[in-house]
């Protein structure tokens, strides 16, 4: 499933899922994933790619997080923010929700918790055992 808030993004996803034969298996939704995710009842996923709305990157992943398989992996694209979310105190809102997601799952003994410094930075949570 690729939730997609722009009709226009959502129409290049969809011709990408075409031309690339996965139109069986991948779904793209448009509209906001703050009311799309809590609408997918009964469905866990493996792999949560969390992108977009930067502002509210903490809402977003914590929504994720309720949908994640029991051993799944939340990837968060751009933590860094250009920098701004790694400033003592951002200076914009996008940075100011990505500092917020850091901090919240940094304190989290629900996930074992890894920045990449690759690009953007990207947050990656992988779920512990609960066994």
């Amino acid at each position: 499933i690729s939730i997609e808030k722009f009709s226009e993004f959502a129409n290049i996803a969809r011709e990408n899922v075409h031309l690339n034969n996965l139109s069986n298996n991948i779904k793209v939704i448009t509209g906001n994933a703050m009311e799309i995710i809590p609408k997918q009842k009964d469905l866990y996923f493996d792999l949560i790619y969390v992108d977009g709305d930067k502002g509210n990157y903490l809402e977003l992943t914590k929504l994720a997080e309720k949908k994640l398989s029991q051993k799944g992996i939340i990837l968060v694209d751009d933590i860094f923010f250009h920098g701004d979310s790694i400033n003592e105190f951002p200076k914009t809102e996008k940075g100011q929700g990505c500092r917020a997601t850091i901090d919240y799952y940094s304190k989290s003994d629900k996930f074992y918790k890894y920045i990449l410094p690759l690009n953007n930075g990207i947050l990656l949570l992988k779920k512990k055992d609960s066994s």
